[in-house]
Order: C-alpha cells, then structure tokens, then sequence
C-alpha cells in the first residue's frame, strides 16, 4: 500500500469516528453497511480529491447516509465535510470554490460602469482581428481571459496588451506564471516580441523586467484591508473601480493559466487590489493544475455575460502552419478522433523500445552539447558557454506519460545520464549536464522548474571568476565542484553545485513537468491505453510541446483510446459564477 493510500485511509476512518461518535450520544445504531459505506465515500472524496476534482458526486444511498443526524457535526460550519449542489466537499476546497466565484463576479459586475479605453493604434498594426480584440479586453475589463492554443498568436497579443497599457497608464505591469520555466519561457517571448515595437524610451522603461511564479507575486502585491472586500461592496455601488494603493500593479497577466489551482486562484483574487486589471492567458485544453481544481477551463464555460465579453478565442496557427501534421494531429485529438493522416514528416509513431530510444535520446543531447560548445571561441568565459549551451537546450527533449516506473521520466532521465557520463569520460559533473530545480528556494533565486547547466569555471580567469560570483559575498570554496547557470533576462545566474537546492536531471521530463516549455523536436513515450494517465488533456499537451518534429511512441491504439477518454474534473465553479452566490 503507497503512502497516499495510507493517508486516505487514516483521513476517511477519522471522519467515520467522529460520526460514529456522534451517533453513540444520540443512542443511534448506525448499521455496518452504511458505516463501510461511508468509510468508502470519505476515502474516495480524498483520492478524487488529489487527482485534481474540487468535489465529488453523489448518488441517492450516499446523499441518505450524509442526511443522518449522526454526520451533521461533519457536515457543520467547522466541520471537515460540506455537502452543497448534490456533491461532497472538503471543507477548504468548497471554501475556495466559493470564494473564487464571488470575487470573479464581483469584478464581472463592476464592469458595465468601467470607461472603456482603446489601445493606440500602432499596438494593433499587424494583429489578427482576434488577437486586436483580445488588446481591447484586456484594457476595458477588470477581468479578462485570452484563450488559444500553441502557435496561436498569444504571446504576441499579450506583448501588445502590455505596450499599449504602458503608453496610457503609468501604473506597473506586473507578468506572472504558475511555475519558473513558465515564467522564464515567457520573458523570453515577450523580449522578442517588444524588441519590434516602436515605443518611446519612457514606455520602454516601463515594460516589465522580470515574470514572477504566482506565489512570488502574491507576495509581492500590497497587503492590507480593501481587496475582495472593498470590491465586493463597490460592485453593486458606484462604477468606477476602488483605489486602494497607489503603488499596485495597474495590469497583472498570468501566462499558463491553465495551471492554476483552485486555491491558488483564490489566493491571487484574494490579494489582488481593486484597482487592478487581471488577464488570464492559457489554453483551457491542456492538462489542468497538479493540484485540486480547473479554474482556467471553468472560466473559459462559464456563461456569464460580462465573461463572455471579457474573453476572447484566439484560435489561427501562425507558427505551425508550415508543420500541416502538427496542427492536424492536435486538433484531431481535441475532437476525440485522432488522425492517421497526421503521421507525416513531421509527426511520427514507433513502437514502444525503451533501450534504442535512449540510445537516441543519448546522441541527441551530446550532438545538442557540442554544438552548443562549438558556438563558443576558444577562451570563452564561463557566462558565454552557459549562454550557448542554454540556448541549445531547447532544441530536444524526451518526454514521458509518466514521471516513474520503467518508461518513466525519472528511469529514462537516469538512463540518459548513465549513457553521457559514459561517453564523456565516467565524470559525475559534465560541462552542458542538464538538470532541473525541484524545490522553490527564495534564498537562491532558484525556483522549481528552472533548468540549468553546468560549466567549469575556472577561479584564476577574472571573467569567470566575476562571471560566477555574482554576489559579492560568494564564497569561492562552494564553486570547487563547478557551477550551474540559468537563464535569466539579464545574462545568466551561475549557481555553485554545493548551493544548489533539490534538484534532478532534466534528461526526461513527464508531461506535466513539460507544460509551459516548448522544445523543437520531442520523442514522447505514451502511456498505454486504459492506462489513468493515457487521457486526451496529456496526450494533446504532450503534442503540443513539439515546435517542428514529434516522434511517439507507443501504438496507434494508445492514441486512440487516450483521444476518446477526457479527463474532466468536477468543479462547480462556472456555475457559481453563473449563478448569484445565494442561489447555490
């Protein structure tokens, strides 16, 4: 029995003690059939619960058991259950749920008395229709949703968002995704997107420098009385928006958004000021958040009418229309009947063989590594290698269903680095080792998903040693086994190894460890059909982090089967929106 299991058990027999305790003061008989009854429900509502769904599903038996006198204390307000909408709860996650509606359709209700304002016109020159009217949402609603999938054009509408908000408000800009890499992935784009555009240095300066994950930035919103509260109340009141601080963000645009947990979303609209617009920008198709919920695809059903203003569809492929089998295998997994016809040049299938893929694998990150040092003259400085090695690192990836087992990213990522230390000398630490932080670690400015590689800095080079130091306080001993750097905007973050928080090699990644990167060519190892994670979010997800060349491996029955089996969680939260909150 694994350790969730245990966890469940231990969960569901105390809730069942408290009810049978109740039941013993009431001098009530509860029989065994309903006690292992509701012995299964409570550890059902935990599984379901940590596979993602807000909430769980009733029948008639199990809404008679929850109506006896003996659960009512469960049931109470400070209980650890609550039953709402024909569905089970944990208390927190029905707490969150409702939160979260109230606080989106208190923004949603503010905006019939907003003042629209228009992007300037040299912001939408050179955008689709779509992606001009999504700009325009993002500056007239307090809350807005950009929708679409890869190579729809997202990035560089949110670029044009940003330009044309700094060129009519002075207030910041703060952007923000739920992981690093997808944070560090969308600075990117956004730089290069930016660079084109013909803005006064005064907006230039006024771009934002840096993405933050979600938790750093709620850390870095102001606290204090007036968030939802003051929202809440104004939103029946007068039209204009609360100001509550003059030093709030203006604009915040969450980038991934797909990947936002229940209570994470909660947190942010928690702490979010009044006076601040929020974007939502994602592709509701994709895996939903690791943890319970799936607020992005709630918000992209909900019906809401001033919703349904506030979100635009971006749905034309710019980027992949030169890879016609790309586009056509992932549309055709999304309608549930994956096509035959997509296996093309650039979309292949092959069998499932473990040991020749890793050989593959294996020659493709050291090809990726010496051209990445190829790039560099001799005498490069530590900086200019790692910069080199980090721009080829995006070239491949082998990608995984699963994160254990034998075709899982952990036993392939191990493989890979068995077969490189092999070919490179049976070191431990090779120059372009390839790894990805695991663990959120404020102190180094490392943060889970960041993913770095290792350089040998030499201490009698000044560049390197300067290069490497970074703080001043460093001490030189911690860097004897080598550095890792990181990309980051403003040149690379060179870390000691010994520094270094959790960490593992980044060889394989599963597809939720994938999500918000992109990789030129991807070999992906499918899980198995009826397999649980052979689902179509996964499979379309795994697809799409392909740019030009995909290879899966698997059968064609694995394809099919994950296809036709959506993954859908329970949540009730569009209904909440949809509805006023007292009529739940």
């Amino acid at each position: 029995m694994n350790a969730r299991s245990v966890i469940a058990q231990a969960f569901a027999r105390s809730v069942l003690a408290r009810v049978q305790a109740q039941a013993a003061r009431l001098g009530a008989d509860l029989p065994a059939v309903t006690c292992e009854g509701l012995l299964t429900l409570f550890e059902r509502l935990w599984d379901q619960t940590l596979d993602g769904d807000s909430c769980i599903a009733l029948d008639r038996r199990q809404r008679a058991w929850l109506a006896l006198p003996a659960c009512a204390p469960v049931l109470a307000a400070h209980g650890p259950l609550c039953l709402d909408l024909d569905s089970l709860y944990l208390r927190r996650f029905h707490a969150a749920e409702s939160r979260l509606a109230q606080a989106c359709r208190a923004r949603l209700d503010v905006v019939s008395g907003a003042l629209p304002r228009l992007a300037p016109g040299q912001v939408l020159r050179g955008l689709h229709e779509a992606q001009s009217r999504a700009v325009q949402a993002g500056l007239q609603h307090p809350l807005a949703l950009i929708h679409g999938g890869p190579g729809t054009g997202k990035t560089r509408t949110v670029a044009s968002l940003i330009a044309a908000w700094v060129l009519s408000d002075p207030r910041p800009v703060k952007v923000a995704a739920p992981t690093a890499r997808a944070g560090a992935r969308l600075m990117e784009s956004l730089a290069s997107a930016l660079s084109g555009m013909a803005l006064p240095p005064e907006a230039r300066a006024a771009l934002p420098q840096a993405a933050f994950t979600v938790q750093r930035l709620l850390r870095q919103l102001p606290r204090g009385p007036g968030t939802r509260a003051a929202l809440v109340a104004s939103a029946g009141d007068a039209p204009p928006m609360v100001v509550l601080d003059d030093d709030a963000p203006g604009l915040v645009i969450v980038d991934e958004a797909s990947m936002l947990s229940l209570e994470l979303a909660d947190a942010l609209l928690a702490r979010l000021p009044a006076q601040t617009a929020l974007v939502l920008v994602g592709d509701p198709d994709q895996l939903k958040s690791v943890e319970s919920g799936a607020v992005f695809a709630a918000l992209c059903q909900a019906s809401h009418p001033a919703l349904a203003q506030a979100r635009v569809g971006l749905s034309r492929n710019f980027r992949q229309a030169g890879q016609a089998g790309l586009v056509e295998l992932a549309e055709s997994v999304l309608a549930g009947a994956p096509s035959r016809s997509a296996l093309s040049a650039a979309v292949a299938l092959k069998p499932r063989q473990l040991r020749s893929l890793v050989e593959a694998a294996t020659q493709r990150y050291l090809a990726m590594r010496e051209r990445g040092l190829a790039a560099c003259p001799a005498g490069s400085t530590a900086s200019e290698r790692a910069l080199a090695l980090l721009r080829e690192s995006g070239a491949y990836r082998l990608v995984s269903a699963r994160a254990s087992g034998a075709s899982g990213a952990q036993a392939l990522a191990a493989a890979i680095l068995g077969r490189l230390q092999q070919s490179l000398g049976a070191v431990p630490w090779f120059e372009g080792r390839l790894i990805t932080i695991t663990r959120n670690d404020e102190a180094s400015g490392l943060f889970n998903g960041d993913t770095g590689v290792y350089v040998r800095v030499d201490p009698m080079r000044p560049s390197d040693a300067a290069s490497a130091a970074g703080d001043e306080a460093a001490d030189p001993s911690m860097g004897l086994e080598g550095w890792v750097a990181f990309d980051r905007p403003e040149g690379p973050l060179l870390m000691p190894v010994a520094a270094l928080p959790e960490y593992r090699d980044a060889y394989c990644m599963s597809v939720h460890q994938a999500q918000g990167s992109e990789f030129d060519t991807v070999d992906f190892v499918a899980a198995p059909a009826e397999h649980a994670l052979a689902t179509r979010e996964l499979l379309y997800t795994a697809v799409t982090r392909a740019r030009t060349a995909l290879v899966i491996h698997g059968d064609w029955a694995d394809i099919e089967w994950a296809a036709t089996h959506a993954g859908q969680r329970l949540t009730h939260l569009a209904a909440r929106i949809d509805q006023s909150v007292d009529k739940i």
